[in-house]
């Protein structure tokens, strides 16, 4: 049984291997993983916290990290993505480490399954961005939580000041994650009668403070401008929690699978969720999930009323906690899981799980795009983008005449114009503004929101068509 627990592992890895693996040499940076490229081109420190003050709303762990691995392996697609696909990965066998921490080894394989085929999780596991060494510090924490609300560990203690430094320099949310698990430890350590053993909790804490003091002042610089970046950021409501759980467990939308069938679905996996929460709360469990994952969770959700800040990726270092509700649903139907059909039927979802996605996003093709402009435009030409976040994919791609580029180069800059646009529409009044002197121009059009600038003094002719994306050369009226 041993060996078969073992090979079983090691399949689940590769599986979630291949998963995040497929197809990222093939398909193209977006907006965000080309700002991403544009901080890791910084050639040393200053220039990176500078670049990440004027363009970023994140801390710099992780991009220091890529600015070292990009002059070593390039800048390609598979090779910049190349860390937080085996940081997924990684994410996969430490969510094993803590199934079987709170349960068992056979649990903790299933709980490492269900990781390896959530949408959310495969699909942050190929971005070039900070989210897969995010969850990968919150399970380490987690681990570490279980270990130190049982009992005291100078090691246990120290590797969890490092986790929680290294949280606060990776997503700025991770915050709210601290605050969850110093709750549950403290709570765990009353229970068992330790509280005179509480100062290591508020030294952590105090530790963590003062060793992210140093980047407060970019803190503080980067909220003077990025939070009117996020105007597209959703107010919380309940179909936005229901998008996070789909994201997280079932990937419907992404799928493209039909209504009834979602709304089968949904439900099973919420009344999976309440049974994982009853079975936690009698086996004395409920409190780890609450306080370190849901809590963090509710105080996001209150904050975004305020400042929209909620998204299912902000909000992944709950997946953890909702992958140990279901295996705490799957308990309830062990003694079904032991004969060969309803192995054969779990498998069966599991691989049902792992089918491809859709591709997130719209994926442009814009090493085409940037060849194609660079053999038909002329130096010193005009080139719209719209939206405007567009430009971050195009430049670093581009290598032809230069032009006059309108649309976001510098985050900072652009966001402090009184009249930035930061829809994904180019009002008329702006694009005039733009091309006031110009006979003509060319525009970058992203296919899901064309511009309806009606009948005015420039007349556009469609040059060339790619996916996602089309081509517009305007010409001023006689």
């Amino acid at each position: 049984m041993r060996k078969l627990l073992i090979w079983l592992g090691c399949l689940i890895i590769l599986v979630s291997f291949g998963l995040r693996l497929r197809d990222q040499a093939r398909i193209e940076f977006w907006t965000d993983e080309a700002v991403s490229l544009r901080h890791a081109r910084t050639t040393n420190w200053p220039a990176l916290v500078e670049s990440l003050a004027r363009n970023e709303g994140m801390p710099p762990l992780y991009f220091f990290g890529l600015q070292v691995w990009r002059q070593g392996l390039g800048e390609g697609e598979l090779a910049l993505r190349f860390p937080s696909i085996g940081l997924g990965v990684i994410g996969v066998a430490l969510m094993a480490a803590l199934g079987q921490r709170v349960f068992c080894r056979d649990v903790g394989l299933l709980g490492a399954a269900i990781m390896a085929v959530s949408p959310i999780h495969i699909t942050l596991s190929q971005w070039a961005r900070p989210y897969a060494l995010a969850l990968c510090i919150t399970l380490c924490l987690l681990l570490l939580a279980l270990e130190l609300g049982r009992r005291s560990s100078l090691r246990a203690w120290v590797l969890f000041c490092m986790m929680a430094v290294a949280a606060m320099y990776t997503l700025y949310i991770l915050g709210a994650l601290l605050v969850g698990v110093g709750l549950y430890i403290a709570y765990q350590r009353r229970r068992r009668g330790l509280w005179h053993g509480l100062g290591p909790t508020v030294l952590a804490g105090s530790v963590t403070l003062i060793a992210f003091a140093p980047w407060l002042p970019v803190v503080l610089h980067q909220n003077t401008w990025a939070p009117k970046a996020l105007w597209w950021v959703p107010p919380p409501q309940p179909r936005l929690a229901l998008e996070t759980l789909d994201q997280f467990i079932l990937g419907a939308e992404q799928r493209g699978w039909p209504v009834p069938l979602v709304l089968v679905f949904i439900p099973s996996i919420v009344a999976l969720l309440l049974l994982g929460m009853y079975r936690a709360w009698q086996a004395s469990r409920l409190s780890f999930v609450l306080l370190s994952t849901g809590l963090p969770v509710l105080v996001i959700w209150v904050v975004s009323y305020w400042s929209p800040i909620y998204l299912p990726r902000h909000v992944a270092f709950a997946l953890p906690g909702v992958v140990l509700l279901l295996m705490e649903a799957a308990l309830s139907f062990r003694p079904m899981l032991r004969s060969a059909m309803m192995v054969a039927l779990v498998g069966a979802a599991l691989v049902a799980q792992a089918m491809p996605l859709a591709d997130q996003g719209n994926v442009i093709p814009w090493s085409r795009v940037a060849q194609w402009m660079a053999s038909e435009v002329r130096s010193g030409d005009v080139v719209v983008f719209s939206p405007p976040f567009a430009q971050a994919a195009f430049e670093i791609k581009y290598n032809g005449p230069p032009v006059e580029e309108y649309g976001i180069g510098e985050y900072e800059t652009y966001a402090r114009q009184p009249d930035a646009v930061l829809g994904v529409h180019i009002p008329l009044a702006t694009i005039r503004k733009w091309v006031r002197n110009r006979a003509e121009f060319w525009l970058l059009e992203d296919v899901r929101w064309p511009n309806d600038w009606g009948d005015w003094e420039f007349q556009g002719t469609l040059r060339a068509e790619f996916p996602g994306l089309r081509i517009y050369q305007y010409l001023r009226r006689q």
